[in-house]
């Protein structure tokens, strides 16, 4: 990830801890989400009765299965999502959030030139441009 270790060493543990399960549901939705059957291959694809508490949280997580599935993003496209929430400048506790923003501004433009490149060959699927960070 392009200036990952400019990113202050404590800031870096912060990210981790914060952001670690939004990436595993991203990559969840994008690798292992099977919309026929409308489950999650290999993980989450257990049986909640509707009474559960955990019942509305799966209920959720396959929408949102559906819904980054509907997307269609391919594997380049997750990869950068991935490392662009992995600088959440909204992360508590940061030392350097400066550097933070500078390092996701350059991956949003990564990203944003690369959808460029792909829209000539696949339909848009986003609308608008990720903001600037902001602190």
């Amino acid at each position: 990830m392009t200036g990952y270790f400019k990113i202050d060493i404590q800031d870096r543990i912060s990210l981790g801890k914060h952001v670690g399960f939004g990436l595993m549901v991203l990559i969840a939705c994008t690798e292992f989400y099977d919309p026929e059957f409308k489950r999650f291959r290999h993980i989450w694809n257990w049986v909640v009765q509707m009474q559960n508490p955990l019942f509305s949280y799966k209920v959720h997580l396959l929408q949102l299965g559906d819904r980054v599935n509907d997307l269609h993003v391919d594997s380049t496209e997750a990869a950068m999502l991935c490392a662009i929430s992995m600088t959440s400048v909204d992360c508590p506790d940061l030392v350097k959030p400066s550097t933070v923003c500078v390092v996701r501004d350059s991956l949003v433009k990564s990203l944003e030139a690369y959808m460029a490149g792909a829209s000539l060959t696949i339909p848009l699927r986003y609308s608008g441009s990720p903001r600037k960070c902001q602190l």
